[in-house]
């Protein structure tokens, strides 16, 4: 190839003037330059002087217009195009490089007239069609003014062209920025049908029909965008999310690894695998994900909380509490960092640490029933075995109030009805703790602790017999502890039945 640039050269030293050698010479330099090609003065001066020498040969232009954009000489390089498209009208790359050029510049509606081109020369070619969609809508969106106009801008469009399937795109797109999904899913399978069907327009309206609740649908919508454009790692990860909604967790697995496969800075779909493998109790190779995202994206609060929980579940409790700072020192209203930091350091004695936490994750997430629970718990164990007084009081009453507002958010809580049930066995209100008690006795029926503060609650509202049944299902239960106690208050009924 050396031998054959310097033969080219000497042409040119033989005649400065054969413009077809100096084209001969650049085209050389431009394939044998590399990433740098683009740069070098002699390239752009042999391509100029080709230019000048041949000014009919489209080649000429259109190469210039590829080295002069490289050197950001973006309207010279416009220049060049538009006269490589007069000389050859029917070129589509030359009108791909202009129509890319004038988006760039913002100057979408010169660009339509070139993406129209491009795709009327080369129909298949699926990134032309996408441009050609991309610099519809771009113009209709910074020409016209709010959304109501935008559409129908892209409504009158699409009446003069009733069957351009690109117009149905730019419909779906618009429509979908609106968030009117259901007329955007409408507008996009009218393209797929009218054969504007790319790989994006498939993927586009998989998201909508997620979006819609139509999970299953919009798998089937991203398997075509991946199989007509198998490098689009998107397509895997949307596929992915939808799989893992679904409740499939090892095909969502499998999903996101191919995104991956692709591309590698698909920095979401590593995210998601990493929160499905700590989800399916796989926290090695969870971490070691959760640390690729931060490292390539270390603002990202959400991976620092993955890596926290993943960490927890390998019992590395103090590393996991320090991600769950990070975390929130990169997003303070976390709240299920919060949450999680609250539950570690509640978990490792650090009560007092964890009772502000669990009133912060309360603060940003009223309605969190289990924070309100846990800080029913502290509160209810700091209260109970403090003397009478109001002290003592206060606190049982909020660990109520915690535990009522922790069953408003979730009444199928039988934790907290448990829980409800003792802080009102403890204030004198047996009645009522019989009833929680129940409640709770319902949603866990095999639950010995839970039967024996139903059996005690009982006792304490004079139902005596519906206590020693409650007591005897108690001893059946295996619990040994709670089973001594409650032949203790069996033998105790047994007497006083007796007197």
């Amino acid at each position: 190839m050396r031998e054959e640039l310097e033969a080219y050269r000497e042409a040119v030293c033989r005649d400065p003037e054969d413009g077809p050698a100096r084209l001969r010479l650049a085209l050389a330099l431009l394939d044998q330059g590399g990433p740098d090609a683009e740069s070098s003065e002699e390239l752009l001066s042999e391509l100029r002087e080709a230019v000048r020498l041949c000014p009919d040969n489209p080649l000429a232009h259109t190469t210039l217009g590829v080295v002069l954009r490289g050197k950001g000489l973006r309207e010279e390089a416009v220049s060049a195009w538009e006269q490589a498209a007069r000389l050859a009208p029917e070129d589509p790359v030359v009108h791909a490089f202009l129509g890319d050029a004038l988006c760039e510049a913002g100057r979408y509606a010169d660009a339509v007239p070139h993406w129209r081109q491009a795709v009327r020369a080369c129909p298949e070619n699926a990134e032309y069609r996408d441009n050609l969609v991309i610099a519809l809508a771009r113009d209709i969106e910074t020409t016209a003014g709010d959304a109501a106009e935008r559409r129908a801008r892209a409504q009158e469009r699409l009446a003069a062209e009733p069957d351009a399937p690109e117009m149905h795109a730019v419909l779906g797109w618009l429509l979908s920025q609106e968030r009117q999904l259901t007329e955007a899913i409408h507008h996009w399978r009218e393209a797929i049908r009218l054969g504007g069907g790319t790989a994006g327009i498939h993927n586009n309206l998989g998201l909508a029909l997620f979006y819609t609740g139509a999970i299953a649908e919009s798998i089937d919508e991203f398997r075509e965008a991946a199989r007509l454009e198998p490098s689009l790692a998107a397509s895997h990860t949307n596929r992915g999310t939808a799989l893992r909604a679904l409740g499939r967790s090892r095909e969502a697995v499998d999903a996101f690894r191919e995104a991956l496969a692709l591309d590698p800075e698909e920095t979401t779909a590593r995210h998601y695998l990493a929160d499905l493998l700590a989800e399916l109790n796989e926290p090695d190779e969870a971490i070691s994900h959760y640390r690729e995202v931060i490292r390539r994206m270390p603002q990202r609060a959400p991976a620092y909380r993955g890596l926290g929980d993943a960490l927890d579940q390998l019992g590395r409790v103090e590393d996991a509490i320090a991600a769950y700072r990070q975390a929130l020192a990169l997003d303070h209203d976390d709240y299920a960092a919060r949450y999680h930091l609250a539950v570690a350091l509640d978990r490792t004695g650090r009560q007092e640490e964890a009772i502000p936490e669990y009133r912060e994750t309360i603060r940003l997430c009223p309605n969190h029933a289990g924070a309100h629970n846990n800080l029913g718990v502290l509160l209810f164990e700091r209260a109970k075995d403090l003397p009478s007084g109001p002290e003592r009081d206060a606190g049982l009453k909020a660990a109520d109030e915690h535990y009522c507002a922790a069953l408003r958010a979730d009444l199928g809580d039988a934790e907290a009805l448990f829980n409800l049930g003792e802080v009102l066995s403890l204030t004198g209100r047996p009645a009522e703790a019989v009833v929680a008690f129940r409640q709770a006795s319902r949603l866990n029926p095999d639950d010995a602790e839970t039967q024996a503060g139903l059996a005690a609650a009982l006792e304490a509202t004079g139902a005596r017999e519906e206590a020693a049944d409650t007591w005897s299902r108690v001893v059946a239960s295996g619990d040994v502890v709670l089973a001594a106690r409650a032949e203790e208050r069996l033998r105790a009924l047994r007497a006083s039945a007796g007197d």
